[in-house]
């Protein structure tokens, strides 16, 4: 089930992109790798769109807990 799917790809991202630095360019890298193996989302635009979309939210839920 490709919910399933996603909520591990989420959890798995989630974890590497509290590394110090870079972690979150690893865990952009992974998802979007992982998302276009697990779904048959094409490149543009819906993967990419996916990716854009859970990058603002991350980084918004990042800038309210951290002030």
């Amino acid at each position: 089930m490709p919910i399933a799917d996603l909520l591990v790809i989420a959890g798995l991202c989630s974890g590497l992109a509290m590394l110090p630095s870079l972690g979150w360019v690893l865990a952009t890298l992974i998802m979007s790798l992982l998302i276009l193996r697990t779904t048959d989302a094409e490149t543009w635009p819906d993967a990419v769109l996916m990716l854009v979309g859970s990058s603002v939210i991350w980084l918004s839920v990042k800038l309210i807990f951290t002030g």
